[in-house]
């Protein structure tokens, strides 16, 4: 069974809150299934989590017959929350016959996964990533399963506006690379929608002291 003649919507449809773990029934000719996660780094708390929720769903789709007739292998990779890293899984995945990879870590880890499977022409997506980049501009080969940015801060921004008439925004943010991304896109959102931020502040993963950001941010007098 090859990319052209997989059928990529039944596949992405069994992917909703699959993730990844244990082995799973072999067949002659199993569908090959990759999936790359954060084993140990800082979003190895949910990665796990969605990783191991995917082997259990799979084991039951292959339980059930698999798909169109053939068992599902999965095969997964240590990203270690790295881009770098989890563009080469996705590459050496890919080489491994993969016809879908899923990608079970931070945003700033699945766009580089990303733009590796769209020049590769393998689909992927993820659950847990949210980055506007994603899929904007549009990607041929990626299914996006989570919100976008702008449709989470959407639905902030009404409230803000609902329950505040000009509130003055503080955020605080990790210093990783996923929480810049994302966290810039949302105040760009929310600077567009004509809040004021009057405070930014980054903590960097692990510190047990933030009484200086705390102090910056009372300072700022925020609603």
């Amino acid at each position: 069974m090859d990319r052209r003649h997989f059928n990529k919507g039944l596949l992405a449809g069994a992917l909703t809150g699959i993730g990844a773990g244990r082995a799973v029934a072999q067949a002659p000719n199993p569908v090959i299934f990759g999936i790359t996660f954060d084993a140990a780094k800082q979003a190895s708390y949910y990665a796990l989590l969605m990783r191991d929720a995917a082997l259990t769903r799979i084991e039951e789709i292959n339980a059930a017959g698999g798909v169109l007739g053939q068992q599902i292998k999965v095969l997964t990779e240590d990203d270690e929350n790295n881009p770098a890293i989890g563009a080469q899984k996705v590459e050496k995945l890919a080489a491994a016959g993969a016809l879908f990879i899923f990608q079970v870590g931070s945003s700033a880890v699945g766009l580089a996964a990303s733009r590796a499977a769209e020049e590769l022409k393998v689909p992927n997506g993820a659950a847990t990533n949210v980055a506007e980049a994603l899929t904007k501009p549009h990607k041929n080969w990626y299914f996006r399963l989570g919100l976008r940015d702008s449709i989470a801060t959407a639905g902030l921004i009404r409230f803000l506006k609902a329950k505040y008439p000009n509130p003055r925004i503080a955020v605080i943010r990790d210093g990783t690379e996923t929480g810049l991304a994302v966290s810039d896109n949302q105040v760009k959102f929310l600077t567009e929608a004509g809040f004021n931020i009057v405070a930014k502040e980054q903590i960097s993963p692990g510190s047990v002291d933030v009484t200086a950001q705390a102090l910056r941010i009372k300072a700022a007098n925020p609603t």
